[in-house]
C-alpha cells in the first residue's frame, strides 16, 4: 500500500514538472516576413532585429542586455572559465569563455591556449566562478521591436461547388524560436512592403485598442485581430481559422479571349476557360487563392488566382480552369486589305458539348480602331475591342457571322 501511494506521487510529481511552462504573454503585430513586439524592457522574450528597438516612452535611462535570455546568460560569463557538455552525446569542454558571436550563435572557448568555436544550440552552460549578477534595467519601460523568429503565412481557398462558391482564410502562424509563445490581443498584418518599425509600431498601438473580429483596411493594407491568448509551441507552425463565407455565384459562362488583324490566314482554334462572378459580402484577405471543385466530399485542384482587391460589396471574376464542355474556332472570311483600314468579315462557330445550357463570351482585339457595320449578339467594349455574347442549348452548334471596319 505504502509503495503503491510512493508511486502514485512519484507518477503526479513528475506529470507536474513535465507540464510546459507558458511565457508571459507579449503583444505582436505579425507580419510575412517578420513581426513587431511590443513589452517591457526588463525581459526581451525574443531576439530583436539590430536597430528596431523603439522605446514607447519620450525620456528613458539607457537601455541594457537587449538580448533574448539565453543569449545573456552566455554573454554574462564572458572572460570566465566554464563547463559545457552535448545536449546529444557524451562530449564536455571546460576552459576560458573569450568569445560570444550573437549573430551565428556561436561561442568559442580556449582550450590549452587554442581557441574552439562550437554552437550555443548543441550545449549547455554550466558556470563555474560565481560572480555578481549584472544590473538590469530597474525601471520597467514599455518597448517595441522587430524579430524574424515569428511571421505568418496567409491560406486563401475558393471552393466551388454547384451554384455557390465557399471562400475559406486560415492563417499558417509560424514560430521558430526555441520557446513557447503567448499572443495577447495581437494583429495580423499582410503588407507586402514592410513598413519602418516606427510606422508599424503606431499602427500596432492604435488598432490594439480598437481591434474587431473582422478584417480591418489600414493604409491599403490589412490587419486582422486574433482571439484574446493564441499559444503557440516551439518551433512550430499553427493553423488559425479566419472567417470564411458562403456566397452564390452570380454568374457563370466560358470565355475566350483572342487577338485578330487583317492578314489572319484559316480558322483560329479557340481556348475557353469557366468564369465565375460573384460579390463579396465582408471585407476579406486579398492574395493568392487556391480554386476547388467540390464532388461530394472530394476536392478536385483547379487554378491559383490573384485577387487584390476583397472589399465588401465588389464583384470578383474568377477563371477557375480550361473548359472543354464548349469548343469553337474564328475564321476571318473577307478582308478588303490587309493594311489599314479594313473591311473585314468574320465567322464564328462554337459547339456545347455539354448536356445543359451554357452561356460563351468571346472577347476580340484587334490591330486598330473598330467599329461595327453588321453584327447581332455583338458589342463593342473598348476602343480596338468586340464582346460576343450568347447562349447554347446542349449539343447546340451557333455560327455568327459579322461585319467590321478597322482603322488607324
Amino acid at each position: 500500500m505504502h509503495k503503491s501511494h510512493t508511486q502514485m506521487m512519484t507518477s503526479l510529481i513528475l506529470s507536474a514538472l513535465c507540464q510546459p511552462v507558458l511565457a508571459e504573454p507579449i503583444k505582436a503585430v505579425i507580419g510575412l516576413q517578420n513581426s513587431q513586439i511590443v513589452e517591457d524592457n526588463n525581459t526581451l522574450t525574443l531576439p530583436p532585429v539590430t536597430g528596431s528597438v523603439l522605446p514607447l516612452a519620450t525620456e528613458f535611462s539607457p537601455i541594457k542586455y537587449l538580448g533574448d535570455a539565453s543569449q545573456r546568460q552566455w554573454i554574462n560569463q564572458v572572460d570566465r572559465k566554464i563547463r559545457v557538455e552535448h545536449k546529444h552525446r557524451d562530449l564536455n569542454y571546460t576552459g576560458l569563455l573569450t568569445q560570444v558571436n550573437q549573430a551565428k550563435q556561436s561561442f568559442t572557448l580556449s582550450l590549452n591556449n587554442r581557441p574552439v568555436t562550437l554552437p550555443m544550440s548543441d550545449f549547455y552552460l554550466i558556470p563555474l566562478e560565481s560572480h555578481k549578477a549584472p544590473v538590469q534595467n530597474a525601471n520597467k519601460l514599455p518597448i517595441s521591436y522587430q524579430t524574424n523568429l515569428l511571421s505568418w503565412t496567409p491560406q486563401l481557398n475558393l471552393i466551388f461547388s454547384d451554384n455557390k462558391v465557399t471562400l475559406t482564410q486560415q492563417a499558417l502562424i509560424t514560430n521558430q524560436s526555441n520557446q513557447a509563445l503567448v499572443l495577447d490581443a495581437s494583429l495580423l498584418h499582410y503588407s507586402h512592403q514592410q513598413p519602418s518599425p516606427q510606422f508599424k509600431t503606431e499602427r500596432a498601438t492604435m488598432m490594439l485598442d480598437s481591434a474587431a473580429p473582422q478584417v480591418r483596411y489600414q493604409d491599403n493594407e490589412v490587419v486582422f485581430p486574433l482571439a484574446n491568448q493564441v499559444e503557440l509551441s516551439p518551433y512550430s507552425s499553427t493553423l488559425y481559422a479566419l472567417p470564411s463565407d458562403t456566397l452564390k455565384i452570380q454568374d457563370q459562362r466560358h470565355k475566350a479571349t483572342q487577338f485578330t488583324h487583317s492578314g489572319q490566314d484559316g480558322s483560329i482554334t479557340l481556348n475557353f476557360y469557366n468564369q465565375h462572378s460573384f460579390t463579396l459580402k465582408k471585407d476579406s484577405m486579398p492574395g493568392l487563392y487556391k480554386t476547388f471543385w467540390q464532388q461530394g466530399p472530394l476536392l478536385i485542384p483547379a487554378n491559383q488566382v490573384s485577387l487584390n482587391q476583397m472589399r465588401a460589396g465588389q464583384t470578383q471574376e474568377v477563371i477557375t480552369n480550361k473548359s472543354l464542355a464548349i469548343s469553337g474556332h474564328l475564321t476571318l472570311l473577307n478582308a478588303s486589305s490587309k493594311q489599314l483600314p479594313s473591311r473585314q468579315v468574320w465567322q464564328l462557330t462554337v459547339k456545347n458539348h455539354d448536356t445543359r445550357m451554357a452561356k460563351f463570351s468571346l472577347q476580340q482585339n484587334t490591330n486598330g480602331i473598330v467599329d461595327i457595320i453588321k453584327a447581332n449578339q455583338i458589342t463593342k467594349n473598348s476602343a480596338n475591342g468586340l464582346l460576343i455574347e450568347g447562349k447554347l442549348a446542349p449539343q447546340q452548334e451557333k455560327v455568327i457571322t459579322y461585319t467590321i471596319e478597322v482603322k488607324k
